[in-house]
């Protein structure tokens, strides 16, 4: 259905200033066809009307990053990185409100979109012990702020914050990973037209924060069989609390959908091995 470049190019860079510290460099363009889900899937309950959109076309992008990272301790292993970030979007695809219906959520093409900002990572390996845990601060593109006229001046970006934890334990003797998983997000400000499109009166919003969380456990038998089995969105996340006033066409009042809801799954895997 979309005409895949044939090339999708990428350039990375690893400079070794110490043993134990590098800085990496990197710039990338991407390319992605929308799912078939954003295509074709309809959600629609007593909660939700999220609709997909045979319309939507392909998303590209071109991203810069840099990170330096610090390796250090022993026994106890340990990594620390801190990076930053730009990237720039033609055609993001992502949720919006139906322009001729406020009570539908509908996948469609942003024309421009960009983001950029820092983050850290640590890393801690003890034994059988892993903690990972970093945060991040954002930068979102805000289109009204090549706006001219507006009541109020609009910085072009909207900055949030994010936090994210990860704990595993593999005990070994039974071939057995365990695998608690939390992210944290920050409230999200955006800037629309009080009476939508047309108006230089415009106002601040805001989508609120909100946590997430994922429990897994994976079993190894026989070197080839794999079960897996856990919980998505323990905190059990539908909606979160919106201040937009709606009239926009990325924005709407009242609570909006992040989640369907706590989930359970159960797997097993298979893996075919020929030995030479």
């Amino acid at each position: 259905m979309y005409d895949a470049p044939p090339i999708v190019p990428a350039l990375n860079a690893k400079i070794g200033l110490r043993d134990n510290i590098d800085l990496r460099l990197s710039f990338a363009q991407g390319y992605r066809a929308p799912a078939l889900r954003e295509l074709y899937f309809d959600f629609v309950d007593a909660n939700h009307s999220i609709l997909g959109n045979k319309d939507l076309k392909a998303e590209t992008s071109n991203s810069v990053n840099a990170a330096l990272s610090w390796r250090y301790g022993t026994p106890l292993r340990s990594t620390f990185t801190f990076s930053s970030f730009y990237n720039v979007f033609d055609n993001l695809i992502d949720y919006g409100v139906d322009a001729n219906d406020a009570s539908i959520t509908r996948m469609m093409n942003v024309d421009k979109f960009k983001t950029t900002g820092v983050s850290f990572e640590q890393m801690f390996v003890y034994k059988q012990w892993q903690l990972n845990f970093g945060a991040l601060y954002i930068g979102r593109y805000n289109r009204l702020s090549s706006e001219n006229n507006l009541s109020r001046e609009v910085p072009q970006f909207n900055w949030s914050p994010e936090a994210n934890a990860s704990l595993y334990y593999n005990w070994a003797k039974t071939k057995t990973t365990l695998a608690l998983m939390y992210k944290y997000t920050g409230a999200r400000p955006t800037w629309q037209f009080v009476n939508g499109a047309g108006s230089n009166e415009v106002k601040l919003a805001e989508l609120s924060s909100f946590s997430w969380a994922d429990i897994t456990a994976t079993k190894t038998l026989l070197n080839h069989i794999t079960l897996q089995a856990g919980a998505k969105n323990i905190f059990d996340i539908r909606n979160v609390n919106n201040t937009s006033a709606g009239g926009g066409a990325h924005s709407t009042g009242g609570p909006t959908p992040i989640g369907y809801g706590r989930s359970y799954f159960l797997g097993i895997s298979y893996q075919f091995i020929k030995n030479k």
